[in-house]
């Protein structure tokens, strides 16, 4: 039983560690195509983001509402895109893609990602990104000069934007396990193959040898062989048969050594004399 196990559990082995290889090689690869799709969306994001930045700043300083308005409206027509909003210095909404979002806290409106955002102090004028799961957020800094700003005459307000790149991850997990199941595949016929094989040339005469060695046990010795081919098990199988095929030859002579003793036994009394061809006693 046990030789039969490790027929079975060897092939199993080297398949399931074939297959612990390419999953290991297929998770590099999507992680690396996340990497990938992760630094181009946040790369477009920041560009479409200044693009827009610029766009405020220059309808702040001319005062056209409107133009802003479409502006922020345009941005969500983006396939990835999944909102856009204005924040001023006090933490309000002036204008957002989310139309319900209008003139209400940002730190209550927006998601906590980008709450940390408007509320982290920084000196500095840079774009800042946040990544999360399957999304990219974005703030950039948006100077703006003229009315309604600080006392100073300017002021500072912030562009929120967020990405929604999961449709992208989730093609880039498709296109991996697409690559990925041949090679399962293969796995999976290589361990039938190699276990078909090894049934063939090990599984299968084994059984045959232990069926004809219980056959000798019990007393059978007309055995057959019907293992075929110049192998081992083959040659062993014949060893069986001949060895059982002299067992028999050797108990029917000892059979009839028997036999003639028991008759010389009871033939004493009448002085039987029991002799050969040639007029030798014998018995």
């Amino acid at each position: 039983m046990k030789t039969y196990n490790l027929t079975f559990f060897l092939p199993a082995v080297f398949a399931l560690t074939f297959l612990a290889l390419a999953t290991l090689l297929s998770t590099i690869e999507y992680l690396q195509n996340r990497s990938e799709i992760f630094n181009q969306a946040s790369q477009n994001l920041h560009d479409s983001g200044l693009q827009l930045a610029h766009t405020i700043e220059y309808a702040r300083a001319n005062n056209a509402r409107e133009q802003i308005r479409s502006a922020m409206r345009q941005f969500v027509l983006r396939d990835s895109a999944e909102f856009s909003a204005l924040v001023d210095e006090h933490y309000q909404v002036i204008y957002s893609s989310q139309e319900h979002w209008h003139n209400l806290s940002a730190l209550d409106a927006l998601p906590d990602t980008a709450s940390l955002f408007l509320t982290e102090k920084t000196d500095d004028f840079r774009a800042r990104d946040h990544r999360q799961d399957s999304a990219i957020l974005v703030s950039i800094p948006v100077i703006t000069y003229g009315i309604d700003t600080l006392d100073s005459g300017h002021g500072r307000w912030q562009l929120i934007l967020q990405d929604d790149i999961s449709g992208r991850l989730q093609t880039a997990r498709h296109q991996t396990m697409m690559r990925t199941l041949p090679m399962l595949a293969v796995a999976l016929l290589l361990l039938l193959m190699t276990y078909s094989v090894m049934r063939k040339l090990v599984i299968d005469p084994l059984r045959v040898l232990e069926s004809m060695a219980h056959q000798l046990k019990q007393g059978q010795l007309k055995l057959s062989n019907p293992l075929t081919g110049d192998t081992a098990q083959q040659q062993l199988a014949e060893t069986l048969v001949e060895t059982g095929a002299q067992l028999e030859q050797q108990i029917l002579q000892i059979r009839e050594k028997e036999q003639r003793l028991s008759i010389t036994l009871d033939s004493i009394g009448d002085a039987v004399i029991v002799t050969d061809k040639e007029g030798k006693v014998i018995q």
